[in-house]
């Protein structure tokens, strides 16, 4: 069949890249957040928004997995609060037959480490382009600091500095937040405790923890990465080169603390010691900011006093079960040997012990199980189109 190319009609592109002068981003910081799975804590969804709002971010796009109806009033509350600045994305297990759930031969999930976070973070990434200009890519465990307070200027001032830059990098280091939840019984009881956080001394930390980073993205700019690496960026303007990525360690106006528990495969074989040079008042400052914050948003809501309990035992109990499965999934001790996915929900739901009930997110992938059959339809309808 011969195709009279003057008869076809045109083809209508629209540029959607950003022009470098005239673009105005709605949000100067936003955040995407790893998929909350199997999650108790409701507590740190406070600090984690709380904390971020403190220091600038006015955009938020929130991942979620599994969760108890504890976190989703929370959770509801803070969409009430920000309305579009907060964005929720289903993310749910892989399609599998319920025959296979849990079978690490034959359940996909089984081999998607943690849900598949680098899909999250490219989806994130790319839902955030032209709309937000800068990016951090964090987990709920995460506390961006700026010695300022105001994580948005610090990068819009860097962003001055290296105008080609696709991310900055800074330290991410190692510390131990003790939880104080018994007393916790509703909202309006969270107290934060940020000058509790003690900084452990490098020589305690496991090498990879030791020299991992954190990013903050221009989304337009990135194409290739995960939570610590950048494998590569965009090309700058019509140069055949990329985008820079700027590292900024050991700076001390700008820096992620990563507020764990102390779970022994993270430390080396010492006895536990704390960086006491590590300035804390900062933290106290930023603390304080939360506080007042929080207590205006809840101020003469229900929210404040709605009972949240019980919880505590529960959560103690499913969190010790979801470290235990970062060293043990399937059954397995994880080794160099044996480097099966950590934290993938069909190893680790098997390994609660909690009796906990979650909330999980709706089915958000196709299966696509069947695709022969489907491409064998879309062939025959594309040849009906073209000889009919």
């Amino acid at each position: 069949m011969r195709i009279d190319i003057e008869k076809v009609n045109p083809i209508i592109f629209s540029d959607v890249r950003l022009h470098p002068t005239s673009h105005r981003y709605p949000h100067t910081l936003g955040v995407c957040l790893q998929p909350i799975f199997f999650f108790t804590d409701w507590t740190v969804i406070l600090q984690f928004f709380e904390s971020w709002i403190a220091q600038g971010a006015t955009k938020f796009y929130f991942y979620l997995h599994s969760y108890t109806w504890q976190t989703k009033k929370v959770l509801d509350f803070y969409k009430d609060s920000l309305g579009d600045n907060l964005e929720f994305i289903d993310w749910s297990d892989l399609p599998v037959h319920a025959r296979d759930k849990g079978s690490y031969d034959r359940d996909p999930n089984s081999r998607v480490f943690r849900h598949a976070a680098t899909a999250f973070m490219h989806d994130c990434m790319l839902r955030a382009r032209s709309h937000v200009k800068f990016v951090a890519n964090t987990d709920l465990d995460d506390l961006a600091v700026s010695s300022s307070l105001n994580i948005s200027d610090f990068l819009e001032n860097a962003s001055v500095r290296h105008s080609d830059a696709a991310q900055f990098k800074v330290d991410w280091i190692l510390s131990h937040q003790p939880q104080n939840w018994d007393p916790i019984k509703n909202p309006k009881d969270v107290n934060f405790d940020l000058q509790s956080v003690r900084v452990l001394k490098i020589a305690n930390i496991r090498y990879d923890y030791r020299v991992s980073k954190k990013m903050f993205h221009r989304p337009e700019r990135v194409m290739n990465f995960d939570m610590h690496s950048v494998y590569r960026n965009e090309l700058a303007g019509n140069r055949n080169q990329q985008y820079t990525t700027v590292e900024m360690f050991d700076n001390p106006d700008l820096y992620f603390l990563h507020l764990r528990r102390f779970e022994r495969h993270l430390l080396n074989p010492l006895p536990v010691e704390f960086n006491n040079n590590f300035n804390g008042s900062l933290l106290m400052k930023l603390n304080t900011r939360m506080l007042d914050q929080l207590a205006k948003r809840i101020d003469g809501t229900e929210f404040a006093e709605s009972p949240l309990t019980p919880w505590t035992m529960e959560a103690r109990q499913t969190m010790r079960d979801l470290e235990q499965c970062r060293r043990e999934a399937f059954g397995s001790i994880l080794d160099d040997q044996n480097q099966m996915c950590q934290q993938s929900s069909s190893g680790c739901e098997g390994m609660l012990t909690a009796g906990v009930p979650f909330i999980k997110a709706p089915q958000t992938w196709v299966n696509i199980a069947h695709k022969a059959l489907f491409n064998t339809y879309v062939e025959k309808t594309k040849k009906f189109s073209l000889f009919n």
